[in-house]
C-alpha cells in the first residue's frame, strides 16, 4: 500500500514537473514569437540618408522640394497621437499614410523651445511606414525667437531627416490670418520670422520643405468673442493696420485681401496650403450634408457656396481664389494640410442623412477637385475626435461603415492616389513613385 502510495506521488510530481517544464518552454517561445514580432514591427521602413552639400543639391527638374510629379494625390492623416500612430492606420486601411501630421510648439521663454524627444518619436513612428511627415509648428513669438534656437531647430530637423530618412514638410506658423493664433493679424512679424525659419532651413537640408499655410478666408477676418489676436487699428498698429487694409479703405473687412498680406514671398516658400474643412453649425444645420461644389467654390472664393458664405465676395477680382493665386499663378505645389467633415454625435440625424453621406460627399469632393487641378497634390484628413461646442467626429476611418467605402474609392480610382508604399526620396528633397 505505501509502495503504491508512493509511486503515485512520484508520477503526480514527475507529471507537474514535467507540465511545468513545458509551460515554460512555451512561455518562453510565446516571447521570443513577441521579441520576433516588435522587433519586426519596428524594423523602420525608411533607412539613414547621408546630406551632405555636394551630393544633396536641390532638385532640378523645376519641381519644389518633396513635390512629385503631377498625376496623383498622396493621400494622408493628422493622427490624435495619444491613441493612435502611423502604424494604426496601416492597419486599418491596409496601407500607411503617404503624410502624417502633428502639432508642436516653439516656445522660446521655455528651457526647452520644442519638444526634442517628442519630434524624435514623431519622425522615428513615420520611418516605420515609410512616407512624410508633416510638422505643424505653433510659434509662440513668431519675430522675437532668436537665431539660436531657430537655428537649433534647423539642425534638428535636418539630423532627424538623415538618421531616420523622413522628409519633413514644417508647416511653420499655420493659419496666421486668423484671431485664434497668437501670431495672427500681425502679417509683418509673421513674413519676418517665417523666412528666417526658411533660410536656416535651406541651409542644411533639402529634405525639409517649407509649408505657408493660411485657413480659408471667405469669412475673414474671422472676428470672434473668443479672439486671442485682435485686429490692429491705424493707431495701435499702423504698420500692420496698412499692411491689411488692402483697399485703403481705412478699415480691416471681407473686402481685403485675406491672403496676400501675409505671404513670405516665392523664395521661401515650397508649398502653399489651406486649412479647408466642411463645418455645419446650427445656422446650415447639424449633420448636413456638404453642399455640391462646395469644396471647388471655397478653395477659388467663388460660386454658389462661397457667396452664401460671405456676399461681399460677389465683386472681390478673385481676391479669395487661393488655388488659383498661389498655387497656378506661382507654379506652387498644393495641399490640403488638414481637413475633413464631421459627424457630430451630439446632435441626432435628420431624415436620410448618414455618417457616410456627409463624409463620403466630402471626400469625393475633394478627389474629384485633384482631378482638375494638377498642382494639388496632397491631402491630409484629421483623422481625430474633437470636443468643443459640439462632439465632432472627423475620423474617416474609426466607422466600420464609412472606413470601407473610403478605401473602396481610392481603390477605384487606381493609381490616381498614393500612399506610403508608393513613395521614394533623396537627399535632394526629390519624392517619386516606385509603383
Amino acid at each position: 500500500m505505501r509502495r503504491a502510495l508512493c509511486a503515485c506521488l512520484f508520477w503526480t510530481k514527475a507529471t507537474l514537473a514535467l507540465l511545468l517544464s513545458m509551460s515554460g518552454l512555451g512561455y518562453m517561445v510565446w516571447k521570443i514569437y513577441v521579441l520576433h514580432r516588435d522587433a519586426v514591427s519596428n524594423s523602420p521602413v525608411l533607412g539613414p540618408v547621408a546630406i551632405d552639400a555636394t551630393r544633396c543639391l536641390a532638385d532640378a527638374t523645376g519641381l519644389s522640394r518633396l513635390e512629385p510629379s503631377a498625376g496623383r494625390l498622396l493621400v494622408g492623416f493628422h493622427l490624435d497621437w495619444s491613441k493612435q500612430t502611423p502604424k494604426d492606420i496601416r492597419t486599418l486601411a491596409g496601407f500607411a499614410p503617404a503624410v502624417t501630421n502633428a502639432f508642436m510648439r516653439l516656445d522660446p521663454s521655455l528651457s526647452q523651445p520644442f519638444d526634442y524627444d517628442l519630434l524624435t518619436w514623431h519622425v522615428w513612428q513615420v520611418s516605420l511606414v515609410g512616407g512624410i511627415f508633416e510638422l505643424t509648428i505653433e510659434p509662440m513669438a513668431i519675430d522675437t525667437t532668436s537665431d539660436a534656437i531657430l537655428d537649433q531647430l534647423a539642425q534638428t530637423l535636418r539630423d532627424l531627416n538623415s538618421k531616420y530618412g523622413v522628409p519633413i514638410l514644417l508647416r511653420y506658423g499655420h493659419e496666421m490670418n486668423g484671431d485664434w493664433t497668437v501670431y495672427g493679424y500681425k502679417p509683418a512679424q509673421y513674413k519676418s520670422g517665417f523666412i528666417k525659419m526658411a533660410k536656416l532651413v535651406r541651409q542644411y537640408t533639402n529634405m525639409t520643405a517649407m509649408v505657408w499655410a493660411p485657413n480659408l478666408g471667405v469669412t475673414y477676418p474671422f472676428i470672434d468673442t473668443g479672439s486671442v489676436s485682435t485686429l490692429p487699428t491705424a493707431a495701435s498698429d499702423p504698420t500692420n493696420f496698412a499692411l491689411l487694409d488692402t483697399n485703403g479703405d481705412g478699415k480691416i473687412t471681407s473686402l481685403d485681401d485675406p491672403y496676400g498680406p501675409y505671404y513670405p514671398g516665392d523664395e521661401y516658400v515650397d508649398w502653399v496650403g489651406l486649412s479647408l474643412y466642411w463645418y455645419p453649425d446650427a445656422t446650415t444645420g447639424y449633420n448636413a450634408v456638404p453642399p455640391s461644389g462646395y469644396f471647388t467654390d471655397m478653395l477659388h472664393g467663388s460660386g454658389t457656396n462661397a457667396l452664401n458664405s460671405n456676399p461681399l465676395l460677389a465683386n472681390d477680382n478673385g481676391l479669395h481664389d487661393f488655388y488659383g493665386r498661389f498655387a497656378h499663378a506661382k507654379s506652387k505645389p498644393f495641399l490640403l494640410p488638414e481637413t475633413s467633415a464631421p459627424y457630430i454625435s451630439s446632435q441626432t440625424l435628420s431624415g436620410s442623412v448618414t455618417e457616410l453621406a456627409i463624409k463620403q460627399t466630402w471626400w469625393q469632393q475633394i478627389f474629384v477637385a485633384a482631378k482638375d487641378m494638377p498642382l494639388f497634390k496632397i491631402a491630409v484628413f484629421f483623422e481625430e475626435l474633437k470636443v468643443d461646442d459640439q462632439v465632432r467626429d472627423w475620423r474617416m476611418l474609426a466607422n466600420s461603415t464609412v472606413r470601407p467605402a473610403f478605401l473602396a474609392d481610392q481603390t477605384l480610382g487606381g493609381t490616381a492616389y498614393a500612399h506610403a508604399e508608393d513613395l521614394k526620396f533623396t537627399c535632394a528633397g526629390a519624392v517619386t513613385f516606385s509603383s
